[in-house]
């Protein structure tokens, strides 16, 4: 969902402004005259724009454009979380996993990623050298909250041997059959 904005025209609340479309907000026909904007609800996952920012309507059908940033329209701040992947092992094999856009594990089997937008995330693990011994483990959906790291835990449980006789080997020839 969108932003909500008051406008104010001499300390007076003239109207509300939500979002018509992408990013785009309008309100149509104010009197000439120095009007004040202020964000009242930010849209989902940004933080409020605490600041007021000051406009004019000076020409007759003339649009006035608000920004924050010029060129750039109203930016908000996202919030933002981390993730940390906690790697286990049967044997203790810790090192050199690869997950989603290329993250390895360090010494400790941890990946510490910051600055995430909030929401859900889908972490999977990445076949590579380290793993090959090893099932892959299903895929972790963990949800990233404002300011918190949440931790999503992989174990790796060892693929089962297979015996295969080896070439001369005819030792319980009748258990290979």
């Amino acid at each position: 969902s969108g932003a909500i904005f008051e406008v104010f025209r001499d300390g007076k609340l003239v109207d509300q402004m939500e979002e018509l479309s992408d990013g785009v907000y309008k309100l149509d026909n104010l009197p000439y005259g120095d009007y004040t904007l202020k964000e009242i609800e930010a849209p989902k996952g940004f933080f409020l724009d605490e600041k007021t920012y000051s406009f004019s309507v000076k020409e007759n059908g003339k649009t006035v454009i608000v920004e924050t940033e010029a060129g750039k329209g109203f930016v908000n701040q996202a919030q933002t979380g981390g993730i940390r992947i906690e790697k286990t092992s049967d044997d203790g094999g810790l090192t050199g996993f690869t997950f989603s856009k290329d993250f390895v594990t360090d010494e400790k089997g941890q990946i510490h990623i910051e600055g995430l937008r909030i929401g859900d995330y889908v972490i999977s693990e990445v076949s590579n050298k380290a793993n090959e011994k090893y099932e892959l483990p299903a895929n972790v959906t963990v949800t990233v909250h404002e300011g918190k790291t949440v931790v999503a835990k992989f174990h790796n449980k060892l693929k089962p041997v297979t015996d295969i006789p080896k070439t001369g080997d005819t030792t319980n020839m009748r258990l290979w059959a």
